[in-house]
């Protein structure tokens, strides 16, 4: 435990760091304030109006009126320029460096009041605290901020009024900078840093939405507490790897539910399903897997699995949170588990309740715009989507929906919802049942007959192959008769004299006359009588023996072939025609599909029915007195609940620990660790460990799914200060220990949840962690080069080339419009290119219709995106985009690859910008940018701009998609 101790520090410390940023505001809007304004907590009138002028902007006069106060930051204490010229310099101190701020909301009367709501306190920069390995300057330590609010956290909870909060604030500081807080100076290791007079006061722009998770980050601190998954995932050494899992009949038995019908899953998913089965208490399983690979449908078959084992245990359904960093990524997952499309198998694919449209429920910290998208939202108090559901008037139309469903599906009366629960139930384990008992007849008949062959297939050939050994033991019996005929043909004396040894070579020649084509093979010189019947008794023999051993296999197979009809028929009785009259094979892979797409897919909606009948009859109801509470017991009931009717809760990393957080007593908190039964990180790639580690001690286990080679983490330290905090929380002793932990992953400078989760994985397929193959997105022209790029070949593309399907354009699949331009326009950080504005607008319009009735079934924001790598360029594309009245324009997407991480296109337009002066620098300093770009073309990727601008060696990105565009240019 104390290394894992250690290491949570580490990563609590991290989170801290990044919490308290040093705010360049010499780039904003900044006003001064004098300290009399802050020590009576009255703002000047000129000041505050337009602080809020400016936080108005273009808004509504409705939504001006509505604002009540607005957040400000107040920075009162400033370095001088003339700190230590020499040292300024050296540090790249900037010219208006805030050493402490002050968070606080104004009101339209400019009065500033203490902002307890958003948990925001007085920070000093992280950068200006010890310890550190590169310093700018030193005002304190993190020790000392860490000690002072441990033992202030009473004075904190107690704070309502701004003198109470402005005395918090100067003793605060006095603390860690040991300088009075009217004092000009701080002194620090003998070391005088000289302050302004100046204070400044400016909109709050920082959101502080790492407040739960360091929550429960100290907590998990202050109680010291052991999780097997936290331990695992923070473990400072890669898992050794064992072989993995193979694909066979057991593993086809332990999978129960499949949350799709229409699509069953690839061989690398199923892979994936077949090492879930084997996880133990603690374990993380991480996935890779790149654009196109269905890693929506895993984890759809992975929900839908755990659903249906616990209905069939008649057991709580499993309590399973996906998360992820941001919105986009836990959006993508609920709107999954919202659109699950229907194979035609009746009513019982249906919701039997009112009010419920998704298998998903998303706890968002902004309730209201999530749900006007449809999107099913509540928090751990039920309000919104649980509080409609629980409603009498639901619960009464719910009711009424369900007896009528059951009634349709089974055909009988319903009764009451606990004998509709037992008939399903009932129903469920014998489809369960009879699967399983088929599979066992599968391996039956799969140990005679192999892998491949039909059954009705393999007794034509067992009647073969009888009917030819019965022919050639008449034969033999037939040559038996006639050697003995030519034998006799002999004058008797010679006969007689044969046994003295008389006339042999005569008896010898007189059989070689005998002789047919291809006896000589079977009949050895020189030729007897006595051994040439002897030969052929014995071929007599062994023919009539595998006669008799065919027949027994033709029995028994058609024994078994009887038992596989009438498994067929019991199936069609269980309302699944298994095979819909086609002959099938015993090859594993296409029997999963036929289960995954027929039995799996009922048992899953059998499942659902079953919870939902719980639900409806008041399964773990609170009562009306524990509605709304959070103590451990109430919360329990209440996502045991919720998990009947949505098996999947999604909320990002940021929310996640909030609502998993217990009551306890004033002031006293728990949190409900190991609840969990799995964690599913999705775009794991894009998550920083330190964001994700403590919500990892909530769970049992966890599915990790990401791609390292798609967008990376924003991380907010940099290396140097993140190799301190390394060595602070004694993780290493030294900077070069730093490496280690660059190696394994654990780090937030330039780590991601994926590396993390994959070293601490104990299967291994290219690289650590399991793979996902198969890709269906794009023509097998576009993937290529992303599977050229980064996945070492590994991708198998399957949706075929363009070449052998009439293309809908006739465009080539990949290819370019050349626009010459010598350099771009630096805007800021950002670049743009107007010239390649002009010439990608002009095509859109002018191809946007023909595009259009090319996919008339194709929702319009599906056809065609713009990717380019800077922001300028995206804003100056939609810019162009409206003033040119394109009455289409608000269909097309355009911006940087992050706008497009998880979406697709049928074409995508990927503008370059660079001059052929300039390089291609952003290109090629991150392949997984041009990774995730190409990867958003379905059917088309176009590389607008200066070709010259790409290298020429094909190892970078630039060069090899050049490689890729050559002899394939647009018009």
């Amino acid at each position: 435990m104390k290394a894992t101790s250690n290491v949570v520090t580490y990563l609590r410390n991290s989170i801290a760091a990044s919490s308290n940023p040093k705010i360049d505001f010499s780039q904003g809007k900044y006003h001064p304030i004098k300290i009399n304004e802050i020590e009576s907590s009255q703002v000047l009138e000129g000041t505050y109006q337009v602080l809020f002028e400016e936080f108005w902007g273009d808004m509504s006069q409705d939504k001006k009126d509505k604002t009540t106060e607005i957040n400000v930051l107040i920075c009162p204490k400033i370095a001088k320029l003339d700190i230590v010229e020499s040292k300024r310099t050296e540090a790249n101190l900037e010219a208006l460096t805030g050493l402490f701020f002050i968070p606080a909301t104004l009101d339209k009367l400019g009065r500033l009041a203490f902002n307890k709501e958003d948990g925001k306190y007085p920070w000093f920069p992280r950068e200006f605290l010890e310890p550190m390995i590169e310093p700018l300057l030193s005002i304190g330590s993190i020790a000392e901020i860490d000690t002072f609010l441990s033992d202030n956290i009473a004075m904190l909870e107690k704070i309502t009024t701004w003198p109470e909060y402005l005395a918090f604030i100067k003793f605060f500081y006095q603390f860690v900078t040991s300088s009075d807080f009217d004092s000009e100076s701080i002194i620090r290791h003998n070391n005088k840093i000289l302050l302004t007079e100046d204070m400044y006061i400016f909109l709050d722009s920082t959101i502080n939405s790492t407040f739960h998770i360091m929550d429960l980050y100290n907590k998990l601190r202050k109680d010291g507490v052991s999780s097997a998954l936290l331990d695992n995932f923070l473990e400072l050494k890669e898992k050794p790897s064992v072989p993995l899992v193979e694909n066979n009949i057991a593993q086809m038995q332990l999978h129960t539910g499949q949350m799709n019908g229409e699509y069953a899953l690839s061989p690398s998913q199923r892979e994936v399903m077949n090492h879930m089965h084997q996880l133990e208490g603690g374990e993380i399983l991480a996935v890779n897997g790149p654009p196109g690979t269905g890693k929506t449908t895993l984890l759809q078959s992975v929900v839908a699995n755990m659903y249906v084992d616990k209905a069939l245990k008649e057991e709580m359904p499993p309590i399973i949170v996906a998360s992820s960093t941001n919105n986009q990524a836990v959006t993508n997952i609920i709107e999954s588990f919202g659109n699950i499309e229907k194979v035609g198998i009746g009513v019982i694919e249906e919701r039997w309740l009112t009010g419920i449209n998704s298998f998903a429920t998303y706890f968002n910290s902004k309730s209201r715009p999530a749900t006007g998208k449809g999107y099913q939202c509540t928090d751990n108090q039920g309000r919104l989507f649980v509080k409609e559901m629980e409603s009498d008037a639901n619960l009464e139309s719910s009711k009424a929906k369900f007896g009528e469903n059951f009634s349709k599906y089974f055909g009988k009366a319903y009764v009451s919802l606990e004998d509709s629960r037992r008939t399903i139930l009932k129903k469920l384990r014998t489809i369960n049942d009879s699967k399983n008992e088929f599979l066992c007849l599968v391996e039956e008949i799969k140990l005679i007959i192999g892998d491949n062959t039909h059954i009705n297939e393999y007794i034509r050939n067992l009647d073969v192959q009888i009917e030819s050994s019965d022919r050639v033991a008449m034969s033999a019996r037939k040559r038996i008769e006639d050697w003995k005929s030519h034998y006799h043909k002999l004058p008797w004396v010679v006969r007689l004299l044969s046994p003295l040894g008389l006339f042999s070579s005569k008896i010898k020649n007189h059989l070689q006359q005998n002789i047919e084509s291809g006896e000589s093979r079977l009949l050895k010189p020189p030729l007897v009588l006595n051994e040439i019947e002897g030969t052929y008794s014995q071929l007599i023999y062994d023919e009539v023996c595998k006669i008799d051993e065919l027949h027994k296999q033709k029995e028994l197979i058609e024994r078994l072939s009887k038992r596989w009809n009438e498994m067929l028929v019991s199936f069609k009785h269980l309302g699944i025609d298994l095979f819909g009259g086609t002959a099938v094979g015993i090859d594993l892979e296409a029997l999963n599909q036929v289960l995954d797409s027929k039995v799996r897919y009922t048992e899953f909606w059998l499942a659902v029915h079953y919870y939902e009948a719980r639900w409806l009859n008041g399964d773990q109801k609170c009562t009306e007195n524990q509605k709304g509470k959070t103590f451990k017991g109430v919360l329990e009931l209440y996502f045991n609940r919720l998990c009947m009717i949505t098996p999947c809760l999604v909320m990002t990393f940021f929310m996640l620990p909030k609502q998993f957080k217990c009551y306890v007593a004033p002031n006293n908190y728990e949190y409900m660790y190991q609840f969990i039964d799995l964690l599913i990180v999705d775009e794991a790639g894009q998550v920083s460990p330190e964001i994700a580690a403590p919500s990892f001690a909530l769970a049992k286990n966890a599915l990790v799914v990401g791609d390292v080679h798609q967008i990376a983490p924003v991380w907010n330290l940099t290396k140097p200060l993140d190799t301190a905090l390394a060595i602070s929380s004694k993780i290493i002793d030294c900077k070069e220990g730093f490496d280690q932990l660059s190696r394994i992953g654990v780090n937030c400078s330039e780590s991601s949840v994926m590396r993390v989760a994959a070293k601490a994985c104990r299967y291994e397929k290219f690289g650590k962690g399991l793979f996902l193959s198969e890709h269906r997105r794009c023509y097998d022209e576009i993937i290529s080069y992303c599977n050229d790029l980064v996945y070492d070949g590994n991708l198998i593309p399957l949706r075929g080339s363009c070449k052998n399907v009439e293309t809908k354009l006739d465009l080539p699949p990949i290819g370019y419009k050349r626009i010459s331009s010598s350099k771009s326009v630096r805007i800021g950080t950002s670049r743009q290119n107007k010239e390649e504005v002009k010439v990608i607008v002009d095509w859109i319009i002018s191809q946007f219709y023909r595009i259009e009735r090319a996919y008339p079934n194709e929702k319009l924001d599906n056809l065609v995106g713009v990717v380019t790598p800077f922001k300028a360029q995206a804003i100056l594309i939609k810019r162009e985009l409206k003033s040119r009245r394109f009455k289409k324009y608000e269909h097309i997407t355009v911006g940087t690859v992050h706008t497009f991480q998880g979406a697709e296109r049928k074409v995508i337009i990927f503008s370059s910008v660079y001059g052929s002066e300039d390089g291609c620098y952003f290109m090629d300093a991150s392949p997984s940018m041009m990774n995730v770009a190409v990867s958003r073309a379905k059917d088309h990727f176009f590389v607008f701009g200066e070709m010259e601008c790409m290298d020429f060696p094909s190892t970078s990105a630039s060069g090899l998609l050049r490689s890729y565009l050559i002899g394939n240019e647009i018009y």
